[in-house]
């Protein structure tokens, strides 16, 4: 027995009722609402304005009623809500969809449609393109932890690692851009010395080569504000940063960022750097794959 919901939507597929819309909003992580239609003229809907995503499309698998299916969803771009600057940013992956089907002449009928998550937006240049999974795809990600020699805890993490990185200041807010020191935008850079303070232990030890290696780098300032990369290598000399992942526009003069270190799960590091021996999850003990196959001499 079908639903309101599936009824409405039934009524629009099969017998084409031009009365029923699409109506989505869009939830981002940093708590963003963005709400848009598949109707061509704007939808007042529970006191919310939804606008037309302008010539639009939404793929067929959106539309079986009841079932749980990945689906993509085709717009122009638009200023005012979804802008190319905030896709190269990555802000909508992850971002939370929820779907209504809404009568656009009388909105007071509407049903609640489902809830699914945008994994990625990509921009072509001319229009964007959402794909979108259902919260089954939550069951599929692994989950659970595995036994290794290294700890598989995030570093500084509370009730796990707890590692206190701003009393061993190891954390250095404010640095700046160094424009003379930029060997790729948007991937290399180095580091103002005026703004990059040395550490003088203790506590803490002083900073080498790669110290900040598998840390975050988080610019407070410029086109790139907000945005965080993981850093693939440091050079102490020049202060030379390298990420894995390029930063969606290009460094600018005193553009400042925020860098933290990160930890390669070693216990030789956890307790040498940021002494905390007890805390570490891993199992340096465990004997090699060498030592598990061999077989006694005698």
């Amino acid at each position: 027995m079908l639903n309101a919901g599936q009824y409405a939507l039934l009524m629009r597929q099969r017998f084409r009722t031009k009365t029923w819309c699409f109506c989505y909003k869009v939830l981002r992580k940093d708590r963003d609402q963005f709400r848009f239609t598949d109707h061509p003229h704007i939808v007042n809907f529970q006191g919310e304005t939804y606008t037309p995503m302008g010539s639009g499309s939404v793929s067929a698998e959106a539309r079986i009623a009841g079932q749980e299916s990945d689906m993509e969803i085709v717009g122009l771009l638009d200023s005012t809500s979804i802008t190319a600057d905030d896709i190269r940013a990555g802000l909508y992956r992850g971002a939370e969809l929820y779907i209504y089907i809404v009568n656009w002449r009388f909105p007071i009928e509407a049903h609640y449609s489902g809830y699914k998550m945008i994994q990625d937006l990509q921009y072509d240049g001319t229009v964007w393109v959402a794909s979108i999974v259902g919260r089954a795809r939550k069951l599929q990600t692994t989950t659970g932890r595995r036994w290794l020699r290294d700890c598989d805890y995030t570093l500084a993490q509370s009730g796990t690692c707890d590692v206190n990185l701003t009393t061993l200041d190891y954390i250095r807010t404010g640095v700046e851009v160094d424009t003379d020191g930029i060997i790729e935008q948007r991937v290399e850079f180095s580091a103002s010395l005026a703004t990059f303070p040395e550490n003088t232990p203790p506590p803490g030890e002083l900073f080498v080569d790669d110290f900040f290696r598998d840390g975050e780098i988080t610019f407070t300032t410029g086109l790139n504000t907000g945005v965080t990369r993981v850093i693939a290598r440091y050079t102490h000399a020049n202060r030379l940063i390298r990420t894995y992942v390029p930063f969606p526009f290009d460094f600018a003069d005193a553009d400042e960022f925020t860098i933290k270190p990160g930890c390669d799960g070693l216990i030789s590091t956890c307790g040498r750097r940021f002494e905390n021996y007890s805390r570490h999850s891993g199992a340096p003990l465990t004997p090699g794959t060498n030592r598990s196959l061999a077989y006694p001499d005698q």
